[in-house]
């Protein structure tokens, strides 16, 4: 479950016991850990749609929930409204029958080992007739090493993962988002016309003087949830799975394997990446990063990451 320490969203199971995170294709709930007297301001979004809020005793508890529906293996971002408030997280659901490493792999070997297992398939059939495929040669753990070495350290050129997060840990690329949160009447700040124009357009917002109730506020705030961070994180990850990989195969037959410095890379990795507690509010990549900004050209962290994930894909 990506959600922060202080945030106020936790899971249930549908019996009322505390998840880590929901479960695959299980049906449980989400439950917002405010006042009880309160619930009527709590307002929750799942993937852009709201859900509906009530108060129910759940475990010989009285909860303020909301019905999690059954959902498939993925990132789900939530976005919780209250007392004009927002908090907005990304909920993982991760597969129940193989682990999360295998299916980190299987990801993996769908984006890299399929494609090219089907190219050679049809070039066999004739369909490539004409075209030369260039020969496979597979990866040793050698070579792994040297790429999870130069990810993790760095080289005399370009600094590593753990000098990266390091830092980028006080001092993220962040940009303005602007949002607009519902509020009552009299905490309103900012209305903007077209919100106004909502707010008398629906009737059940009125009192019975013919003011809106609730009007929408647009509110700005500063966000760490930009393409660059996106892309450090999936850097990050993609190192993180292949080290986690490596020493599952170096744990299974440690012999004239450098378990020892597998666990070193692993541990200064993992410190990095408690420094850097800000990609906890980063979100997933929604589409291949092949945009170049000028923060990564121009912030040294951010172009030594680009230069690292290029190099570390290729």
């Amino acid at each position: 479950m990506d959600l922060l320490p202080t945030s106020k969203l936790s899971f249930l199971n549908r019996e009322g016991k505390t998840l880590e995170a929901p479960l695959e294709w299980q049906p449980g709930f989400i439950e917002v850990q405010v006042p009880k007297d309160k619930w009527e301001e709590v307002r929750l979004w799942r993937q852009g749609k709201e859900l509906s809020i009530c108060l129910k005793r759940l475990g010989k508890k009285a909860r303020i929930i909301t019905d999690w529906p059954r959902s498939n293996p993925g990132y789900y971002p939530v976005q919780l409204e209250y007392q004009g408030e927002v908090e907005e997280q990304i909920v993982t659901v991760w597969p129940r029958k193989i682990s999360r490493e295998a299916f980190a792999q299987m990801l993996e070997d769908l984006d890299t080992q399929l494609p090219t297992s089907v190219a050679i398939a049809l070039q066999r059939t004739g369909a490539l007739a004409g075209l030369q495929l260039p020969q496979l040669s597979e990866t040793t753990l050698a070579q792994e090493m040297v790429r999870l070495r130069r990810a993790v350290e760095g080289t005399n050129n370009r600094p590593g993962l753990t000098e990266i997060l390091g830092s980028l840990a006080h001092n993220p690329h962040k940009s303005l988002k602007t949002n607009e949160i519902w509020v009552r009447q009299e905490q309103v700040r900012r209305p903007s016309p077209s919100g106004l124009v909502q707010a008398f357009s629906r009737g059940h917002n009125l009192d019975v003087n013919g003011r809106p109730i609730r009007i929408p506020d647009t509110r700005v705030r500063h966000t760490v949830d930009v393409y660059e961070n996106q892309l450090v994180k999936l850097f990050f990850e993609l190192v993180n799975q292949r080290l986690r990989r490596v020493r599952l195969i170096f744990e299974a037959d440690s012999k004239g394997k450098p378990l020892d410095e597998v666990n070193s890379l692993f541990t200064q990795l993992k410190k990095a990446r408690q420094q850097a507690s800000f990609l906890d509010q980063v979100s997933q990549l929604k589409q291949q990063p092949n945009q170049i900004t000028m923060v990564l050209l121009k912030r040294s962290p951010y172009h030594a990451a680009l230069e690292g994930y290029l190099e570390f894909i290729r």
